[in-house]
């Protein structure tokens, strides 16, 4: 009797144990998007007057995580992500998705730009292609970056759109948002503002164009400029990462700021 009641037990906790770990509560699917807004879909002006135009803007985005605003929840998206927000006329873009992730809201959001591994721009972790105008002047550029980068937005997308919320059975989105002006600031903004005083502006790179062409490295970036303006400069490119309008921490990067 006593090896029955036993048994009877045994498959009662068994049985909870399974029911337990089936029971997961409501899920839905998560995607993760890049977003290079306007300035890369449809170009702009600088703070330095010259007009810029995009065709290529690489980003080789890795180590994407986001946990939910109570952290009980952590979804990762693993691997290398190589984008070029020029493949879509909005620079808008889904990077990956995950799918059967808790039904809840995802807040702290985490991602790199690292080194590519292969292809036409291996070693480069950002590559930006384009034409730049000004008083009838026009140069091709290519300016190709080896800084890797992780951000962290922790308090989330900050826009017009509510994001970050799993409905059940629905799906939501988190989004890496990449602000190309901090880089070269905007005519339309004031001279004042932060965005055009961090500034480098397209007259950083002007040096190194010969003939109508600019193609310039991160490493002759630093060992041709001036010590302040490269500086200037890296600050501008940590500066990049944003959910929506909500400003990113720099959490790791290869050139330290002092």
């Amino acid at each position: 009797m006593k090896k029955i009641m036993s048994l009877i037990i045994l498959l009662a906790v068994m049985s909870f144990v399974f029911c337990a770990k089936k029971d997961k509560g409501p899920t839905g699917e998560l995607v993760f998007s890049a977003n290079g807004e306007e300035f890369v879909a449809k170009g702009f002006t600088d703070k330095d007057g010259w007009k810029i135009s995009f065709k290529k803007v690489l980003v080789n985005i890795s180590d994407v995580k986001v946990k939910s605003k109570d952290n009980s929840k952590t979804v990762s998206l693993p691997g290398e992500h190589p984008v070029d927000f020029k493949s879509n006329a909005s620079a808008y873009l889904k990077v990956g998705s995950v799918k059967k992730v808790k039904a809840t809201e995802y807040r702290s959001l985490t991602w790199s730009i690292v080194a590519a591994k292969q292809g036409d721009y291996k070693g480069y972790s950002l590559v930006l292609i384009g034409t730049a105008t000004k008083d009838k002047r026009s140069i091709n550029f290519e300016i190709k970056l080896n800084e890797e980068l992780m951000w962290n937005a922790k308090e989330g997308y900050s826009g017009d759109k509510i994001k970050g919320i799993v409905k059940p059975d629905k799906s939501g989105e988190v989004e890496m948002t990449f602000h190309f002006d901090h880089i070269f600031g905007d005519a339309n903004s004031g001279a004042d503002t932060h965005v055009n005083k961090g500034a480098v502006g397209f007259n950083y790179f002007l040096q190194f164009a010969k003939n109508s062409v600019l193609k310039v490295d991160q490493q002759t970036l630093k060992e041709k400029t001036k010590p302040e303006d490269y500086k200037k400069f890296i600050i501008s490119v940590h500066g990049l990462g944003h959910s929506g309008e909500g400003h990113a921490d720099v959490i790791k990067s290869t050139t330290k700021i002092k």
